[in-house]
């Protein structure tokens, strides 16, 4: 409780002055206390945001990468297709060659069997 008291100097010049009771150790104690804990959470506080920043800095260089490897895999896909379309137009032409060569493989058996019908008969 805080009492308040004026005093009077030569009854012209009046000032308020406060009187309190005089405290104990313990509330200085528990302030001092109070004190230390609060600068350490401030010091942890710091710390935490110091280490979310870093994080953050982490997740947007990841995200780039993802961003480039994402773009990447487009164009290996784009090339993946462009490449079986290829083989297939290739495997059709190999198809039409091989039936072209046995074509020409049986027309040229063939020939040689009445070549050679043709070689014994006379």
């Amino acid at each position: 409780m805080k009492v308040l008291y004026i005093v009077m100097k030569n009854e012209s010049c009046n000032f308020f002055s406060w009187i309190d009771p005089l405290t104990c150790d313990r509330p200085e104690k528990i302030m001092l206390g109070l004190l230390k804990k609060m600068k350490s959470v401030e010091r942890a506080n710091e710390n935490i945001k110091f280490e979310n920043t870093k994080l953050e800095e982490k997740v947007e260089k990841l995200e780039e990468k993802i961003e480039k490897l994402q773009k990447k895999v487009e164009k290996l896909q784009a090339l993946n297709k462009r490449l079986v379309e290829k083989k297939e137009k290739m495997e059709m032409k190999m198809g039409l060659v091989s039936l072209d060569f046995g074509t020409r493989l049986l027309n040229l058996k063939q020939s040689s069997t009445a070549q050679l019908n043709h070689f014994i008969v006379n």
